[in-house]
């Protein structure tokens, strides 16, 4: 007897035959010179005879569970893949740790946005503020303020894991102060024009010239740029400048309107801007 043990396809037509013709499977074995068990498996399978199964690919490193606890861990925080392992016990490399995350559609990496620390003192002063202030003529406003440029750069700002499902975080810097008197003396020709309203303490977003400078920092690091002298690093800050259309200037002016009104919605609380 032959002992292969694949049928060709010319025993299978015999079996198929033979079966319709009703002959049992020890019979039909018998007559094609092949095994009993043989004749058995092809009529038990037929289509999926001789078909191998999938092999079953690596067992995953991490459970459904063990992904969870990540996501729950990660969800608006600073902490590194490897802070995270290591808090939950997992025996993974920190790069599986960085792929469940990645794939997860709710978490995202972003840079933290820079508000100043809100004491109770300065909520109630920004909503004063607000409040006083809701239909002022902000074109007859001037605003002022100070910014710091690097030769190296820009300031970094710090990553978080962004949950999408979650308000956003906000870096609480210290507020710092700085001369002011190039701000005096620019300013002395403005001195006969109306008062204009007192400022909130650490109220940065409510500041239209805080969006300007990050609109400038762009164009003047472009690319990574540095510079190798304040002299070079001037003349970008003055070119920066004076390529700012009209346009968006009168934007940010009048989107002081909808600053104000963002305060008194969240109550005093740091505004989208």
């Amino acid at each position: 007897m032959p002992r292969g043990k694949s049928l060709t396809e010319r025993e299978i037509g015999q079996i198929e035959a033979f079966h319709s013709e009703g002959l049992g499977i020890r019979e039909i074995a018998r007559k094609i010179n092949r095994s009993h068990n043989l004749v058995m498996n092809w009529l038990e399978k037929q289509e999926n005879y001789g078909k191998k199964n999938k092999k079953r690919g690596r067992k995953k490193k991490l459970s459904k569970r063990d992904e969870r606890q990540i996501i729950r861990k990660v969800s608006n925080t600073t902490k590194s893949c490897a802070e995270i392992k290591q808090e939950l016990g997992l025996d993974v490399h920190r790069q599986t740790v960085w792929r469940t995350i990645d794939k997860n559609p709710n978490i995202s990496r972003q840079k933290m946005n820079k508000a100043p620390r809100l004491e109770p003192v300065h909520i109630r002063g920004r909503l004063e503020f607000a409040r006083n202030n809701m239909g002022r003529q902000w074109n007859l406003v001037i605003f002022s303020d100070e910014k710091k440029f690097n030769l190296d750069g820009p300031d970094g700002l710090n990553s978080y894991w962004r949950d999408l499902r979650k308000e956003p975080r906000y870096f609480s810097r210290r507020n710092y102060g700085g001369p002011r008197g190039l701000v005096s003396q620019s300013l002395t020709i403005f001195a006969t024009l109306p008062p204009s309203p007192k400022w909130p303490s650490r109220s940065p977003d409510l500041n239209p010239i805080e969006n300007l400078w990050g609109i400038m920092v762009r164009r003047i690091y472009d690319d990574n740029r540095q510079y190798q002298t304040v002299d070079e690093l001037k003349e970008a800050i003055l070119q920066a400048w004076n390529s700012i259309p009209e346009e968006i200037i009168q934007n940010l002016v009048a989107s002081m309107q909808n600053r104000v009104f963002q305060v008194i919605n969240r109550s005093g609380h740091v505004t989208d801007y």
